[in-house]
């Protein structure tokens, strides 16, 4: 199984080769903040600090800026710098697919709409698309991966609940951002709720009950440096 660590492009720009961070992949980027876009120096500065590491890029939903904002991004990328593309907004999908340069994997926002999809209709798209995985962190995405056969890319230790536009952290819808929710996580409890929610960037998690049922058919697992990094507060 193939080992991923998802990091903010902030934390990206941080790292260091150690060896206690070697992973195959670093996912750069993120599921559910379109704020979070990794600049072009920083990905090829990162690309020569870990020669041995395969780049992915996750990209969210988007209003129309933020779709400007990532177009520029992916037209400007050189030729295997970035093996593949995380992708959760539709209106993404010509910029991603467009030079033929990476393969891409449905995010976990888009995957919730293929699993009411017409399964030929969806598993055509896929195969015209370069699709070679979805993100999952729930046994129903996991499912959808294998019907359409389409790799498991499975989240850990959260999963995905909720997102919301509104930033709960600056307090704005604005594309501007100071990146005020940078390395937290806080954790949210109500006695309405069986368990507690977590909160980072714009999206809502919660503990993972398991693994898929067949979790020998994962190929790759993701990590969130930001939650190994507060995972007291997820014991908590």
């Amino acid at each position: 199984m193939e080992k991923a660590l998802l990091l903010s492009p902030s934390e990206a720009e941080r790292i260091a080769p150690d060896k206690a961070l070697h992973c195959p992949t670093f996912i750069i980027g993120s599921e559910f903040c379109q704020n979070q876009v990794p600049s072009l120096p920083a990905l090829k500065r990162l690309a020569h600090g870990f020669p041995k590491t395969s780049l992915v890029l996750a990209t969210s939903l988007m209003t129309d800026k933020g779709l400007r904002r990532w177009e520029r991004l992916l037209g400007a990328l050189p030729r295997g710098l970035v093996s593949q593309i995380i992708v959760n907004d539709w209106g993404l999908l010509p910029a991603a697919g467009k030079k033929g340069l990476f393969t891409l994997s449905i995010g976990r926002l888009l995957a919730r709409e293929f699993v009411r999809m017409d399964r030929t209709w969806a598993a055509e798209f896929c195969k015209t698309r370069r699709v070679e995985a979805v993100e999952a962190d729930t046994p129903e995405l996991a499912a959808t991966a294998r019907t359409l056969r389409l790799k498991i890319s499975w989240h850990r230790p959260l999963g995905f609940t909720a997102v919301t536009t509104f930033c709960p952290f600056e307090k704005h819808f604005s594309q501007l951002c100071s990146h005020s929710c940078e390395g937290r996580l806080l954790k949210l409890a109500n006695h309405h709720l069986p368990q507690p929610l977590f909160l980072g960037e714009k999206a809502y998690f919660s503990p993972l009950k398991s693994p898929p049922s067949r979790s020998g058919q994962v190929w790759r697992e993701v990590w969130t440096l930001n939650f190994l990094r507060n995972a007291a507060t997820a014991r908590s």
